[in-house]
């Protein structure tokens, strides 16, 4: 029988003290460093504190993997056994900025786990039916709205706001075009993210490092 490591952080490990309501949070690293895993730990820390002192918080999660994809199911399920029973999660992988517009005002904590796996649903979504020129300006269009929608958090201090996403621009340029593009529009969704967020945590190999904030 094949051994599975346990799949969650040692509980000792200490986190780096985050205040939550200067502003949006981002959590980015390598596939597989242990981003959930700490946003799950970030954002139950948030909700615990505030429990302490003036009552619970409303947390969505919001998923974006295509569920279609192989593999996916089985991460998103232990991920959710991870989380609080009072936490919400809901799949999104297109429309992700209206999604989180028609939930704004009935939660104070969000999630969003991750950006570069919305991006990869985005782009795929229209192969076989756009040209990549056709893609490429869809996928600009949800990437404006959704940082206009993180931008509005600057003026929201009493909600909570954590995303997620991989660096992908390590390695070789990929040979084909789509590839390509992915890597560029998560590179630049990345910079703009970290750019509006108060915070920015590099997570490598289950350890969180504050490199903005």
């Amino acid at each position: 029988m094949e051994h599975r490591p346990d799949q969650t952080r040692p509980p000792s490990r200490a986190l780096p003290a985050i205040d939550f309501t200067r502003g949006p949070v981002f959590l980015i690293g390598p596939a597989h460093a242990g981003k959930s895993e700490l946003a799950t730990e970030f954002m139950n820390l948030v909700s615990l504190n505030n429990l302490a002192a003036k009552g619970s918080l409303k947390t969505l999660v919001v998923g974006t993997a295509d569920l279609r994809e192989s593999g996916f199911k089985s991460r998103l399920d232990s991920l959710k056994k991870m989380r609080p029973g009072g936490w919400h999660t809901i799949e999104e992988s297109r429309e992700l900025a209206s999604c989180l517009t028609r939930h704004r005002e009935e939660y104070d904590c969000f999630v969003i786990d991750s950006l570069n796996q919305w991006i990869a649903a985005l782009l795929f979504y229209g192969v076989g039916k756009y040209s990549i020129e056709q893609i490429e300006n869809q996928c600009y269009q949800e990437v404006d709205e959704i940082l206009s929608w993180i931008s509005s958090f600057e003026k929201t201090p009493h909600q909570n706001l954590l995303l997620v996403s991989s660096e992908v621009a390590a390695g070789l340029s990929p040979q084909k075009s789509i590839e390509r593009l992915f890597r560029e529009v998560v590179g630049k969704l990345n910079q703009r993210v970290a750019n509006l967020c108060t915070t920015v945590i590099s997570v490598t190999a289950g350890i969180p490092v504050v490199i903005k904030g």
